[in-house]
């Protein structure tokens, strides 16, 4: 190497230290990690209004993104709730973000009033949800279009003989709450799951006690509408244990 060349190199290598030193206190003097805001005031903003729009935000983090460096470079990352009516249209949204702009969240308030609409208004629709759905009579399982790649999965499994359960839509629908087994094992993400074929690979049985006794106490803990919500699921997670002892 030259001493051109390493001129060169040791001036970029000055210019890169620079850089990063100026992130650095860039992101040291972003100061509202562990705040939570709120768009409006929620006591009185939605009183007799037939559309609004209102954000609960909880920031966890901050980053610097150096793909968006000649646009929005700094930014908070954390959750938002966000509530929208207009007329007959309702929408609840709950999404991960990355926002540079503090300004637009503009009131701060407290981890408790963020939780309550966390684990009090969207829990809420959950229930509702869920209760309308029993008056309805489904015909068949969603799968998400994931249903060629599982069956694929699961017949590697059934080749070598490893048995399971089939969690039939149908079958278990005749029988009362166990047409929710397979939901709530899908939507905990039981890795012995592929279609409706749940399994019996090592620890099956004891990965669905894990999954019920979180639920159970984060029920526990959260209570009110979080409690309303899970617990059917929780009862119904033990039906199916104690159907299927082994």
């Amino acid at each position: 190497m030259t001493r051109e060349e390493e001129i060169k190199k040791e001036l970029a290598q000055i210019e890169e230290d620079k850089k990063k030193e100026q992130i650095q206190k860039q992101l040291e003097s972003m100061t509202l990690v562990g705040k939570f805001y709120a768009t409006h005031y929620l006591n009185r903003y939605m009183t007799k209004k037939s559309s609004y729009r209102f954000d609960v935000i909880k920031i966890t983090g901050k980053e610097y993104r150096k793909e968006s460096a000649h646009y929005k470079p700094y930014g908070y990352t954390g959750e938002r709730i966000g509530v929208f009516k207009d007329g007959d249209r309702f929408t609840v949204e709950k999404v991960k973000f990355f926002d540079d702009d503090p300004h637009l969240w503009r009131y701060e308030i407290t981890e408790k009033e963020y939780n309550q609409v966390a684990n009090n208004f969207v829990p809420k629709i959950e229930k509702f949800i869920d209760e309308l759905r029993d008056d309805f009579v489904a015909t068949d399982w969603c799968s998400q279009g994931d249903w060629g790649d599982e069956k694929n999965a699961g017949q590697l499994l059934s080749d070598v003989g490893i048995d399971f359960i089939e969690l039939s839509f149908d079958e278990y629908k005749a029988k009362g709450s166990n047409a929710r087994i397979l939901e709530i094992l899908r939507w905990n993400h039981h890795p012995y799951l592929f279609n409706t074929k749940l399994y019996k690979g090592q620890g099956w049985m004891e990965i669905v006690k894990n999954i019920r006794d979180k639920m159970y106490k984060d029920a526990l803990s959260w209570g009110s509408s979080i409690y309303e919500r899970d617990m059917p699921r929780v009862l119904t997670l033990d039906k199916f244990i104690n159907e299927n002892k082994y």
